[in-house]
């Protein structure tokens, strides 16, 4: 009967061993659940970031296009005072360009 009494106790801290293992195993992978589902959200953040800062950019390229062939048309008119303002414009633009271009780079 001793040895039995003995087994079962063997037996129960064995348990309670085990399932002191399991709980810690549960606290592990919902830690790496959040962590992971954390990182998720910062990539996805990010890549919208990255979307939104690429239109924008394709925005400001498509204006200097378009500025350019405004250009292209002055300067095939001989119009000296409108080339002028167009260069002044693209010029603008290069500079708004490269204002986005900074903010993007500080923000990542």
């Amino acid at each position: 009967m001793l040895r039995l009494q003995q087994h079962l106790a063997e037996s129960e801290d064995r348990s309670a061993e085990l399932e002191k293992q399991v709980f810690e195993l549960e606290n592990l992978i919902d830690a790496e659940r959040q962590r992971g589902a954390e990182e998720r959200d910062r990539y996805e953040t990010n890549v919208r970031a990255d979307e939104e800062m690429n239109e924008r950019l394709r925005e400001e390229l498509q204006r200097q296009r378009n500025m350019m062939m405004q250009l292209e048309e002055a300067t095939g008119h001989n119009s000296d005072a409108a080339s002028y303002e167009l260069q002044e414009n693209i010029r603008e633009k290069d500079r708004t360009i490269k204002v986005i271009f900074l903010e993007y780079t500080y923000n990542h």
